[in-house]
């Protein structure tokens, strides 16, 4: 709701200790994951695609996977 760079800075904070993605990929990765996430969300909540959904939406929790 506060736009890209609000979002952008968060993915920055959160991503300090974070293994899944290189800090050079974050603005692409910010500009693809909402949209990514809502047509996974979409695809499971009407039961489409499921094992692909369930699988694409695992694997982007593994790149937001975080360690300290």
């Amino acid at each position: 709701m506060a736009g890209h760079a609000a979002f952008l800075a968060y993915l920055n904070h959160y991503f300090e200790h974070a293994f899944g993605i290189p800090k050079s990929l974050l603005p692409a990765f910010a500009y693809a994951l909402p949209p990514v996430e809502t047509t996974l969300g979409f695809l499971l909540v009407f039961g489409l695609f499921t094992r692909f959904s369930l699988i694409a939406g695992s694997l982007a929790m593994l790149c937001l996977g975080h360690r300290h």
